[in-house]
């Protein structure tokens, strides 16, 4: 909205020493910022002006529903969009230059600064309008310190969850519930990972990987195309089409915690994550055949029962899988080339993938 938006462009400079950005990436783009170098040159001067304009043109049509509140509401409002138009104007008034000054709306603004507004009213926009950007100041903090929190805490979760499933009996009821429960700490500490690097992108990226899996699972238990002939058993549940809808949230967190491990990597970067995930099956596969999750039909040649092709056929999936996780997950902090990307390169020992 307007108000959120007025925040982004006034602290351009503070969001960056955090490591953030929030104005609009395809705008920035658009008109060749580069807003690591924090200079007002004119392409930024060109980019304020849009967003600014953006801006009075969300105000605008505000104004209708303003004017439909009931009295007491809209005044405070009202006060409220003249104070944060207030902003916008002070940005122009220093050049749009946010980097050498936060613009800011001056103290001595009283009744006199919105017109028709009585003073109480603007008293009182003003105290919601200082107050509004230090509360989502805040609430982005907590959210930002919260996602190591949780993939912390989801990561060990994972790992007493693959301690404690050799203490029960191969393909019992207690390791088919300890397998669903190790997928899905994997996933959330992959994806909380991410986030914290690649915000909304680790979401998009982990939601895409998990419908395009899924898809290609389908595929080859029911044509054998891209990884053999197998068939799931009816040990992992729930299942749609005949395929345990866990498979594909094992998919995604398996390549985000690959793409995280390699995060420096600079070239040869899907390759190399594809023949990682791959990897990751060779070593997995039999296991999960051996706790009765899937079954192969007999094929030569074979690794520890496995038909070779379906590392094949992973090694082309995980291309996919890792080429969503590159290209969605741009680093949005690559302005300061800094990632945390918590609990990457553990592995499962009891995630149920073909």
């Amino acid at each position: 909205n307007a108000f959120q938006l007025t925040n982004f462009l006034r602290d351009v400079n503070e969001d960056l020493d955090r490591g953030r950005v929030y104005i609009p990436q395809v705008d920035v783009r658009r008109f060749g910022v580069d807003l690591a170098a924090r200079r007002c040159t004119p392409e930024f001067v060109a980019l304020m002006k849009f967003e600014i304009e953006r801006c009075r043109e969300l105000y605008a049509s505000a104004d209708k529903g303003i004017a439909m509140l009931p009295a007491r509401s809209a005044r405070c409002i009202r006060a409220a969009r003249t104070l944060y138009s207030r902003i916008l104007e002070r940005i122009e008034a220093q050049q749009y230059d946010v980097f050498a000054k936060r613009a800011s709306v001056p103290t001595s603004v009283g009744a006199d600064s919105a017109e028709g507004l009585d003073g109480g009213s603007v008293a009182l926009a003003r105290r919601w309008v200082m107050s509004f950007g230090t509360r989502v100041t805040s609430l982005r903090q907590q959210v930002t310190s919260f996602r190591p929190r949780l993939a912390l805490g989801a990561f060990i979760a994972m790992v007493a969850g693959m301690i404690a499933t050799p203490l029960f009996d191969q393909g019992g009821d207690e390791r088919r519930a300890l397998a669903h429960v190790v997928v899905a700490a994997l996933f959330v500490s992959a994806v909380s990972a991410a986030a914290h690097d690649h915000g909304q992108r680790a979401l998009v990226a982990a939601a895409s990987i998990v419908v395009v899996t899924f898809a290609v699972e389908i595929l080859g238990s029911k044509t054998g195309f891209p990884f053999g002939e197998y068939d799931y058993t009816g040990a992992l549940t729930p299942q749609l089409f005949g395929v345990p809808i866990v498979v594909s949230f094992a998919w995604a967190g398996i390549t985000l915690t690959v793409h995280g491990a390699l995060r420096n990597v600079r070239r040869g970067r899907i390759a190399l994550m594809a023949c990682a995930i791959t990897a990751w099956d060779a070593f997995l596969d039999p296991q999960m055949v051996g706790e009765g999750y899937w079954q192969w039909e007999p094929s030569s040649p074979a690794y520890r029962g496995i038909p070779l092709v379906n590392y094949l056929g992973w090694l082309l999936t995980a291309s996919i899988t890792s080429a969503i996780a590159v290209l969605v997950c741009k680093s949005k902090h690559a302005l300061e080339a800094r990632t945390l990307i918590a609990g990457a390169g553990s592995k499962s020992t009891t995630s149920p993938l073909p």
